[in-house]
């Protein structure tokens, strides 16, 4: 692994060194390789959608040119991702960031992944641009269950449902979808240097045997029509594979 400099939230820097090893001191479970797995995947699932391929533009001097945003269906689908990744009770993004800083055998991928995830989290929890009295991860909540997109009526939190009316009543529609689709975007923006980063040491560490291979099931295995013994297809750019 070449000593090539490498700079935060540029994840080219990091690549470029090559892959490493795993510290010889690190016992990597079955657990640790489905966890990475499945994170690597669900930023390869957010990436591909039709969520991330639509405008999201708006004409901040006024309200006279309505703006272009994802659709209902393409927010709820991958909204279901981000919940993992940040909910407390999944905390994808940091438990797949510090499995691999456990293990990676280079203190400078340790220190890099280590400042990304920070700097992913302090963005999810300071406030937004135009919504400055709600952090990122309470405008996303409030999205999510203040709609009833994730539970039904009884299931839903007050807190939730009255953040979401704060904000709904204080701000305009078009300015609050940019703010919700906006935030998103720029936190996917940490999640995939860090997906990307990680992804080149783990399939090195599963071709040389130092990590079991992952027994997670891809959504493809279960959901793409041409699958063919519950295998999906191998085209790279339709599915993560290691």
């Amino acid at each position: 692994m070449k000593n090539f400099p490498i700079v935060l939230h540029k994840p080219e820097t990091v690549l470029r060194r090559g892959p490493a090893g795993i510290r010889s001191s690190t016992v990597w479970t079955q657990e640790d390789s489905d966890i990475v797995a499945h994170f690597i995947q669900v930023r390869a699932q957010i990436s591909r959608s039709l969520w991330l391929q639509k405008e999201c533009t708006f004409n901040s001097c006024g309200n006279s040119r309505p703006g272009t945003f994802p659709d209902l269906e393409s927010f709820v689908y991958v909204a279901v991702y981000f919940r993992q990744l940040f909910a407390h009770k999944d905390r994808l993004f940091t438990d797949a960031c510090d499995r691999y800083i456990r293990a990676v055998d280079s203190p400078a991928k340790m220190a890099w992944m280590a400042k990304e995830r920070e700097a992913g989290l302090n963005y999810w929890k300071s406030p937004g641009l135009i919504v400055p009295t709600h952090t990122t991860e309470d405008l996303f909540n409030a999205m999510l269950y203040g709609t009833h997109l994730i539970h039904s009526l009884p299931a839903t939190s007050k807190r939730h449902l009255d953040t979401f009316r704060v904000i709904l009543n204080n701000t305009p529609q078009k300015k609050l979808l940019f703010e919700v689709h906006g935030s998103l975007r720029t936190v996917l923006n940490y999640v995939s240097a860090a997906a990307v980063v990680m992804h080149q040491d783990f399939a090195e560490w599963l071709n040389t045997g130092a990590a079991p291979p992952p027994e997670i099931m891809w959504p493809e295995s279960v959901f793409l029509s041409d699958v063919v013994n519950g295998k999906a297809p191998s085209n790279d750019d339709d599915v993560e594979h290691f």
